[in-house]
């Protein structure tokens, strides 16, 4: 049985995949699976696979395309290894990932299940646009019920014993997915942290869900809203009101990012008299005012300043 089982969901990306692989089997700790999960590409996707000559990589295809949290499931249904981690196909690891998990998985205590690490999110030209270095650590559940402060995927390794209480993904959810799953994580263990950005994550040039922004308004908003309003209550009706106005803000920006600035104001607003506390939504409140002239400089000044401090 290997120690670590890598599950790597995929779709028509031969373009990347095969970067996401060569992180995996480059990985400094080499007790691994990385199990490619094709859901239902129409391309090269299987060639690329097979002519890894490597007895760790392992290839599983589902014949209907049926999304990435049912490839995620697939993958966990299959995986031997003691944890499971997660890559998305269009991200990478630096190679000193997966060990600087297990040693902070090691250093923690019994009720520890989730370790993640850092992000680094790049643009097409390899240029740094944000940097995660996350600190939040053990019982994350109320914080969590505010914001993804995670991120993506490809951030977290997650043990056996904590996905089988926890269960698989909800597929309902067309986007926002990880968000959920952390939160449903968080109720069985506790989360440690790396505070290294060991994950890349490229910004490039082709279409996904995360991206359809009225599938996120109509869909996956209200589904997340509803699906953990029974345990925001338990935390008072304070903290109801404050996680209303986090997800109005989340989605407020997500309309922001998609140039839709007047829904944007509009959403950010009624975020604000939700939670009048959330400094970062007067932030992009103001960004909003005027759509692209304000809205896209701001941006550029936050690139650059990420940029010359990171």
């Amino acid at each position: 049985m290997n120690t670590v089982s890598v599950v790597v969901p995929t779709h028509e990306r031969t373009s990347v995949l095969q970067r996401a692989i060569d992180s995996v089997l480059n990985q400094t700790f080499t007790d691994i699976e990385a199990i490619v999960v094709d859901d239902a590409s129409a391309d090269c996707t299987e060639e690329v696979v097979n002519q890894y000559d490597d007895p760790r990589v392992k290839y599983i295809r589902h014949e209907e395309n049926r999304g990435g949290s049912a490839a995620r499931n697939t993958g966990i249904d299959a995986a031997e290894g003691k944890f499971i981690a997660f890559l998305d196909d269009d991200d990478e690891w630096r190679s000193d990932k997966l060990a600087a998990q297990l040693d902070a998985y090691e250093r923690t205590t019994s009720d520890t299940g989730i370790v993640y690490t850092g992000i680094e999110n790049v643009d097409m030209d390899g240029q740094t646009n944000s940097i995660k270095t996350p600190q939040i650590e053990g019982d994350v559940t109320k914080e969590l019920l505010l914001h993804n402060f995670i991120g993506s995927f490809s951030a977290v390794m997650v043990d056996r014993e904590t996905i089988e209480q926890t269960g698989l993904l909800d597929e309902r959810f067309p986007s926002w997915q990880d968000w959920e799953y952390y939160i449903r994580l968080s109720q069985e263990a506790q989360f440690a942290a790396v505070p290294e950005p060991l994950v890349i994550r490229h910004n490039e040039a082709h279409e996904q869900i995360s991206d359809d922004f009225e599938t996120k308004l109509t869909k996956t908003y209200p589904l997340l809203r509803d699906r953990f309003d029974s345990l925001s209550a338990e935390y008072g009706r304070g903290f109801q009101r404050r996680r209303e106005g986090h997800l109005l803000f989340h989605i407020g920006y997500a309309a922001l990012s998609q140039s839709q600035y007047a829904l944007a104001r509009q959403l950010l607003s009624r975020s604000l008299l939700r939670d009048p506390t959330n400094k970062e939504a007067y932030i992009y409140w103001l960004s909003s005012l005027g759509g692209k002239y304000t809205y896209q400089p701001m941006q550029a000044v936050k690139r650059w300043v990420i940029r010359q401090f990171s």
